[in-house]
C-alpha cells in the first residue's frame, strides 16, 4: 500500500481541527476524539514507511506542510466570519436588510411561544448573505447566517424555500458563538421576497425528496423513517424510539448516507452501461454525473463528500494507470474536502467515516484471510467478507466512540451483519422510488412499499439487538477510557503484524493483559469528610434514589431546596442529617414524579415559607398531588420563569429558564424544569431540572457563558444531552442524581463521557450516596456521605 499522502493528510486534518477549537475553545470532546483519530493513524505510517519511497527528511515537510494548510484554511474561513461587518455587527443587534441565497432545507420544531400557550412554529435554515445595509452602508458579501424564525407568515413562506434560491431579507442580527460556521444569527422580522428562482437541478432534487416521502404515505413509522434515511440521508421521520435503538444497535451509520450507499451507485451505474456495453470513457463519464447527482439529491453531508471525492479520485487513478491504492484516494480525500470546508474536521461523522475506510483498507484483508484459513470450508465466502468488513470498520473506530461516550457492546457486530446486506436493497428501491414517483405515483408507492419491508427487517434488527444487555462490555469512560482504547488499538495492530514472530509466552502475555482491559472499571476518587455534614459545606445533592432533590445552605438550619425526589423518607432523611428546620423557598422545577413525589417528607418538623414551581402543569396526575398536598397544609405556590431573581442572606438565585415553553420536542415537563444559577460562597453553581437538548441549546444560544464550578446534571444523566451545552457550563464538578438499577439506563455512558472529557469531575448518587460541595479557604471540595 502506498501511505506518501497518509502524513499530509493526517496533519492537515488534524491542524484544521485544532485551530477550530482553540480559537473557538468550544467542545473539547473534540480534542480527545482528534487524539484518538491521531494516535490510531500517526503509529500505523511508520510501519509501512520501508515499503514506500518516503524518507524521514521528506516525512517532516509533509507533515509540516500539511499543518501549514491545515492553519491557513481554518484561519482564512474563521477571520472573515468574526471580523467581518456581519459578525461586528452582531455585537449591537443590528437590524439589516439584504439579500441572501438559501444554503440548507429548512428544519421545523413546535414550540408554545412566551408562555401564552399559543401554538408556535419555529423555523431555522443557513443562507449565505450576498449583499447587506447595515448602519446606512451597503456591503457586498459572503456571510452564512443562521436563521430563526417564529412568526406564522414568515415560517409558511421559508418552507417553501429550496437551496439555492435567492430572497431579500430583513432580520435582526444577534451574536453567533466562536467557532461556528455562522458570521451570526439572524432573526427575520418580516417575510421575504423573491428575487431569484432556484437552479432547476435544485428543484428537481426537492421534488424527487418530497416524492419519496409522499410515496410512503400509509406506511410503518420504520419504513417512514429508514427508507428516507438510507436513500436520501434524510432523517427527520425516524422516531425517536428507533433512533434510540439504532444507536444502542451500532447502526447509526445506516441511517446517513455513507461510502456503502456510494459503492452501490457505482456497481449499479456500471452494471447498466456494461449491459448496453458503453466504452469505459462514456462509463466514467456517467458514473461522475451520477455521483454529481447522487450529491445534490442526498445533499452534502461529511460522509457523502468523503465517499464521493474518494470515488472520484479512485476512478481517475484508474482512468490514468496510476497507483490503484485506496490509501492515496482516502488521503487526497480527506485534504481535499477539509481544504473546501474546515468544519468538516470537527465532525465527529467525518472522523467515524474516515476511520471506517481506513479499516476497511488495512485491516478487512487481513481479517478475511485469518477467517478463511481457521473457519470451515463450508460457510459461505459471503459471511465472512460482512464479518471480517465489520469487525475491520467497527475496531478502527473504537478510539472515537469511546470518546463520544458509546457504551462498547459486541451486539454490533451480529447486528450490522444482518443488516448491512439489507441496507443496500433498502436504497436502491428508496432511490428508484424517488425517481419513479414524477413518473408514475402507483409504481412509485409500490417500489417504496417494497423498500419498506427491507426497513422493517432493519428496525427489527435494532429492536432485538437494543434489548440485549448481556452483549455489552464494561469500559472505561472519560480519559481513560479514550487512552485505554486507543493503547488497546495500538497494540492489537502491532500484535497483528508481529503475531507470527512472537513467542508463545509473549501472546499469551498479550492475551491476559488485553482480557484484563477489557474488564477494567474506573471509579472517579471522592474525598469522604467526617463528620456529616462537612464544615462549610453550600450544597448538598441529596441520594433520594432516581430522582431530583439539591438543598443550598443558605444560613444555620436553613436552606432552599430544589426538589424532593420521588420518596417522603428518602428526602425527610437527607434534610434531618443536614439539621434543616427551615426552607424559605422550595422550589419544584417540574411535576414529575420523581421529582416532586417526596413533597410530604418536606413539611416533617419543618417550616415552608415558600413555594415556586414551573409554568407547565404536566402531567396533570401529579400536578394535582401537588396541589393537594399544598391546600392541606395551607399552601400556595407561584410559577417561576426567566429573568426572575431572588437573594437570601446574600446568596443570589437567577432563574435562566423558561423564557418560552419547548412543546413537541421531546418530554414536555422536562423543557419546562425551571434552570435556576446560584452564586454562592464565591462559586456558581447551575441547577438543571431535566431539560433537554433543545432547551439547552436555547440557553446556549441566549445566556452568556458564566463559567460554573458546579453544574447538576440534567434528566438524572440521559443520553439527551447538548454537547454545545456541557462546554458552555464549563463546570469543574458534575453532579449526576439517580439511582442503583433504575431501569432507564441513567446515567448514559456518552453523557458521563461527555462530561468528564469538557474537564469536569463526575459525582453520582448511585455510587457516592449523598454528595456536599465544601468552600474551605477559597477551595472547592467534594464530600460524601452514605
Amino acid at each position: 500500500m502506498d501511505f506518501r499522502l497518509a502524513p499530509l493528510a493526517l496533519a492537515t486534518w488534524l491542524s484544521a481541527a485544532l485551530t477550530i477549537g482553540i480559537y473557538s475553545l468550544g467542545n473539547p470532546v473534540w480534542f480527545w476524539v482528534t487524539a484518538a483519530v491521531a494516535v490510531l493513524l500517526i503509529q500505523l505510517i511508520p510501519r509501512r514507511l520501508s515499503n514506500t519511497e518516503i524518507d524521514l527528511t521528506t516525512l517532516v515537510v509533509m507533515l509540516a506542510l500539511g499543518a501549514l494548510l491545515g492553519i491557513t484554511i481554518s484561519l482564512l474561513r474563521i477571520y472573515p466570519l468574526t471580523y467581518g461587518p456581519v459578525a461586528q455587527a452582531s455585537a449591537s443587534n443590528v437590524v439589516i436588510k439584504g439579500a441572501a441565497v438559501v444554503t440548507s432545507d429548512p428544519i421545523i420544531s413546535n414550540r408554545k411561544g412566551q408562555l401564552d400557550w399559543a401554538n408556535q412554529e419555529v423555523l431555522r435554515i443557513t443562507l449565505r448573505l450576498e449583499s447587506a445595509t447595515i448602519h446606512s452602508q451597503t456591503f457586498d458579501l459572503h456571510s452564512p447566517v443562521l436563521v430563526f424564525a417564529s412568526e406564522p407568515e414568515i415560517v409558511s413562506a421559508l418552507k417553501t424555500y429550496i437551496p439555492g434560491q435567492k430572497i431579500s431579507v430583513t432580520g435582526k442580527l444577534s451574536t453567533a458563538p466562536l467557532g461556528k460556521p455562522y458570521a451570526a444569527y439572524l432573526k427575520l422580522l418580516a417575510v421575504p421576497e423573491d428575487i431569484e428562482s432556484p437552479p432547476r437541478y435544485q428543484w428537481l432534487a426537492a421534488d424527487l425528496r418530497s416524492g419519496l416521502h409522499e410515496s410512503l404515505r400509509g406506511r410503518s413509522a420504520a419504513a417512514k423513517g429508514l427508507v428516507p434515511g438510507l436513500a436520501l440521508g434524510d432523517s427527520s421521520a425516524l422516531t425517536n424510539d428507533l433512533a434510540s435503538n439504532m444507536k444502542s444497535a451500532g447502526l447509526t451509520h445506516l441511517i446517513s448516507v455513507s461510502g456503502t450507499n456510494v459503492t452501490l451507485l457505482i456497481v449499479l451505474v456500471l452494471a447498466v452501461m456494461r449491459r448496453f456495453r458503453a466504452n469505459i470513457n462514456l462509463q466514467y463519464f456517467i458514473i461522475v454525473v451520477a455521483l454529481v447527482g447522487f450529491v445534490i439529491l442526498v445533499r452534502p453531508q461529511p460522509s457523502v463528500l468523503r465517499a464521493t471525492v474518494m470515488g472520484l479520485v479512485a476512478l481517475v487513478a484508474t482512468f490514468t494507470s496510476s497507483n490503484k491504492s485506496s490509501v492515496p484516494a482516502l488521503a487526497v480525500a480527506v485534504i481535499g474536502l477539509v481544504a473546501l470546508d474546515p468544519w468538516l474536521a470537527m465532525s465527529y461523522g467525518f472522523a467515524l467515516s474516515v476511520a471506517a475506510t481506513t479499516g476497511l483498507v488495512l485491516f478487512a484483508p487481513r481479517i478475511m484471510n485469518f477467517l478463511e484459513v481457521k473457519t470451515s470450508k463450508q460457510i459461505p465466502f459471503w459471511v465472512i467478507q460482512t464479518l471480517a468488513v465489520t469487525v475491520a470498520a467497527q475496531f478502527a473506530v473504537f478510539p472515537i466512540l469511546v470518546g463520544l461516550g458509546s457504551p462498547l457492546s459486541l451486539v454490533t457486530i451480529p447486528a450490522n451483519m444482518l443488516a448491512v446486506p439489507l441496507a443496500g436493497p433498502t436504497m436502491i428501491l428508496g432511490l428508484l422510488a424517488a425517481l419513479v414517483n414524477p413518473i408514475s405515483s402507483h409504481i412509485g408507492e409500490l417500489i417504496a412499499w417494497s423498500a419498506g419491508l427491507f426497513a422493517q427487517m432493519i428496525a427489527g434488527i435494532a429492536h432485538l439487538s437494543a434489548g440485549i444487555d448481556w452483549l455489552t462490555i464494561p469500559w472505561p469512560s472519560g480519559k481513560l477510557g479514550v487512552v485505554l482504547s486507543i493503547t488497546m488499538v495500538s497494540v492489537g495492530v502491532h500484535a497483528a503484524i508481529q503475531w507470527r514472530r512472537l513467542a508463545l509466552e509473549s501472546k499469551s502475555i498479550f492475551v491476559s493483559v488485553l482480557t484484563a482491559a477489557v474488564f477494567l472499571l474506573w471509579q472517579p476518587p471522592t474525598l469522604s469528610l467526617k463528620p456529616w455534614p462537612p464544615a462549610g459545606w453550600v450544597m448538598v445533592s441529596c441520594d433520594v434514589g432516581q430522582g431530583d432533590a439539591t438543598v443550598i445552605r443558605v444560613g444555620p438550619n436553613e436552606a432552599v431546596l430544589v426538589d424532593v425526589g420521588g420518596d417522603p423518607d428518602a428526602i425527610d432523611r437527607c434534610l434531618t442529617e443536614l439539621h434543616i428546620k427551615k426552607i424559605p423557598v422550595l422550589l419544584l422545577t417540574h411535576f414529575h414524579a420523581d421529582h416532586v413525589g417526596g413533597l410530604d417528607g418536606v413539611f416533617k418538623s419543618r417550616t415552608v415559607s415558600q413555594i415556586r414551581v414551573s409554568p407547565l402543569g404536566d402531567p396533570p396526575l401529579t400536578t394535582e398531588y401537588v396541589s393537594q398536598v399544598l391546600r392541606d397544609r395551607n399552601q400556595s405556590a407561584s410559577v417561576m420563569t426567566y429573568p426572575e431573581q431572588f437573594e437570601i442572606n446574600g446568596i443570589k438565585f437567577t432563574c435562566l429558564w423558561p423564557s418560552q415553553l419547548i412543546l413537541g420536542q421531546g418530554s414536555d415537563a422536562n423543557n419546562a424544569s425551571v434552570v435556576i444559577a446560584v452564586k454562592v460562597a464565591g462559586i456558581d453553581i447551575l441547577l438543571t431540572g431535566d431539560i433537554e437538548p433543545p432547551v439547552q441549546e436555547e440557553i446556549v444560544r441566549t445566556i452568556r457563558p458564566i463559567n460554573f464550578e458546579v453544574i447538576k446534571v440534567a434528566h438524572h444523566g440521559s443520553k439527551y444531552q447538548s454537547s454545545d451545552f456541557a462546554a458552555w457550563a464549563n463546570a469543574e464538578i458534575a453532579l449526576v442524581s439517580v439511582g442503583k438499577n433504575n431501569g432507564y439506563g441513567h446515567p448514559a455512558p456518552e453523557t458521563i463521557s461527555l462530561y468528564e472529557l469538557t474537564g469536569s469531575q463526575v459525582f453520582r448518587t448511585d455510587r457516592n450516596g449523598d454528595i456536599a460541595i465544601v468552600v474551605r479557604d477559597s477551595k472547592i471540595r467534594v464530600a460524601t456521605h452514605r
